[in-house]
């Protein structure tokens, strides 16, 4: 009996992974990291950064940090149920995003979900003007 509770249990913990209930990743062309930068160094950054440290990090975790792309992939649908499509407990207190740009957020972060999932490791790199791809 404790057997198959287990199995209940770690079979139903798999699919709240697999699913956190995100947003799909809208049709057409997916937000790229430097649509959503600008919403980190304004909103997050003033305590999630790695160069903040003690009472300026106004609570937040010291390893919770949001200095790049990769970071943000790692804390994805932390940030999405805190910051994105309405959802309001973070930042908490002003200047706070606006609708839009919480939108721009949520839907950025849908499709770096979907990415995750289906097995991309890191955030398309854009090449640098002037450049070619490798």
């Amino acid at each position: 009996m404790r057997r198959i509770v287990f199995s209940l249990l770690f079979v139903s913990a798999c699919q709240l992974q697999a699913n956190p209930g995100l947003d799909p990743c809208p049709t057409g062309a997916a937000p790229q990291w430097q649509d959503v930068q600008p919403f980190f160094e304004n909103y997050c950054h003033r305590c999630h950064h790695s160069g903040i440290a003690g009472d300026q990090r106004g609570g937040a975790p010291i390893l919770s940090n949001f200095d790049n792309a990769k970071m943000v992939d790692d804390a994805v649908t932390r940030i999405y149920w805190r910051s994105a499509h309405g959802r309001h407990s973070m930042p908490p207190a002003p200047p706070s995003p606006t609708a839009a740009e919480r939108k721009l957020l949520g839907d950025y972060l849908s499709c770096r979900f979907e990415a995750l999932q289906n097995g991309e490791p890191n955030p398309p790199r854009q090449p640098k003007q002037g450049t070619l791809p490798r």
